[in-house]
């Protein structure tokens, strides 16, 4: 439970940098996971971040997931506007 918790918050931390670099096209401002709320997300297929989302969303968090199988893919979601933020794991962000 206690390594759920710590993932959790260096996803979020994570998250919160990548859409911080990647907010210039994004007119809604996330911050953090519970910021999700009426937000497309993009995300890279088969990563725990893309787990984490479809749990949100069947525990009733309006999020649009957009999913990709590369996570440059995602990236240029938010560079060209079709999203709000980029959901990525640390490891690949560490990348």
């Amino acid at each position: 439970m206690k390594m759920k918790k710590i993932l959790a918050a260096v996803l979020a931390g994570v998250m919160a940098l990548s859409a911080t670099a990647c907010s210039s096209s994004s007119t809604k401002k996330i911050e953090s996971p519970d910021d999700f709320a009426g937000a497309k997300i993009s995300v890279q297929t088969g990563t725990t971040a893309h787990d984490a989302l479809q749990k949100m969303q069947e525990e009733g968090v309006d999020v649009e997931i957009l999913p990709y199988e590369k996570i440059t893919q995602c990236f240029d979601d938010v560079s060209l506007g079709r999203a709000d933020a980029v959901y990525v794991d640390s490891v690949v962000a560490a990348y």
